[in-house]
């Protein structure tokens, strides 16, 4: 009984630390400031409009000054396509 319940456990652990390791999300759902203004395309759009508007979304509660021009661009993108 014990040897079921130290291999049982031992199995639980290493499912919780796999599931801590790696995010369902990908990685662009995932991106910081930085990440968010680095790979944003010169027309102010991401990869797609969901991204463009989850991105301007979290760029406009941001304090950062870089930050604040990636949201004007992201929302002129928008705007411009009759998306805002």
């Amino acid at each position: 009984l014990f040897a079921f319940a130290a291999v049982f456990f031992q199995s639980g652990n290493r499912t919780i630390e796999q599931s801590n390791n790696s995010s369902p999300a990908p990685r662009e759902y995932r991106a910081s400031v930085d990440e968010m203004i680095a790979t944003q395309n010169p027309d102010g759009s991401w990869q797609n409009d969901f991204l463009t508007r989850r991105n301007a979304e979290a760029l406009k509660v941001c304090g950062d000054p870089a930050a604040r021009i990636a949201y004007k661009k992201a929302v002129r993108n928008l705007r411009s396509r009759g998306m805002l």
